[in-house]
């Protein structure tokens, strides 16, 4: 079980912010809800899953779409050596997944919330038109959960049934879109 460091800090509600530069864009889940701090509290595995794409709006036609690109970030106390390791595996990259280590639940909390930086290349999937031009957006999306023992397919199948009215225990921000001249110079690269 972990520290109780993070049932001192301030539950804010979560809500997802995109982030871009002239040459790749992130996205961050800003503000933390209590069943996240109870899930580190608890030792046990806290998953990041962001979805983003890149999109060119056409006229008269539905837009055109590089495919979905997705990371898969997770933290979890590692009781043995008292810290706090953050996962990254970025899908369909060719890379193998890295590991980041940190003495403190907000510090490993703070990396793990914030996507790497996707390059528009990238997420442009070879198409040139999604690469550059004024007609562009980006898409995005954040959802959290906890890794616990129990069955997520129960939860899913709960939510069905009840119509969304009862939800899982987690965090999903739903599909944010955000046009490329809003976003330029908001952080810088690295």
């Amino acid at each position: 079980m972990a520290p109780p460091l993070l049932s001192a800090m301030l539950a804010v509600a979560p809500h997802l912010v995109i982030q871009m530069n002239e040459h790749a864009m992130r996205v961050a889940v800003q503000g933390r809800d209590e069943s996240m701090l109870r899930c580190i509290d608890a030792g046990l595995e806290l998953e990041y899953r962001f979805e983003v794409e890149t999109c060119r709006k056409r006229s008269l036609w539905f837009d055109s779409c590089g495919g979905v690109k997705e990371q898969i970030t997770t933290l979890r106390y590692e009781p043995v050596s008292d810290v706090y390791i953050v996962w990254r595996d970025i899908i369909g990259d060719k890379e193998k997944p890295w590991a980041t280590r940190f003495m403190s639940a907000e510090d490993g909390l703070a990396e793990a919330s914030v996507s790497h930086p996707a390059d528009y290349r990238f997420l442009a999937d070879g198409d040139e038109r999604l690469e550059a031009g004024d007609r562009r957006y980006a898409r995005a999306r954040a959802s959290t959960r906890c890794k616990e023992e129990r069955d997520q397919i129960l939860d899913r199948v709960t939510e069905g049934l009840t119509f969304g009215l009862v939800k899982p225990d987690h965090f999903d921000s739903g599909w944010k879109e955000k046009k490329f001249q809003e976003g330029i110079d908001q952080y810088k690269r690295g």
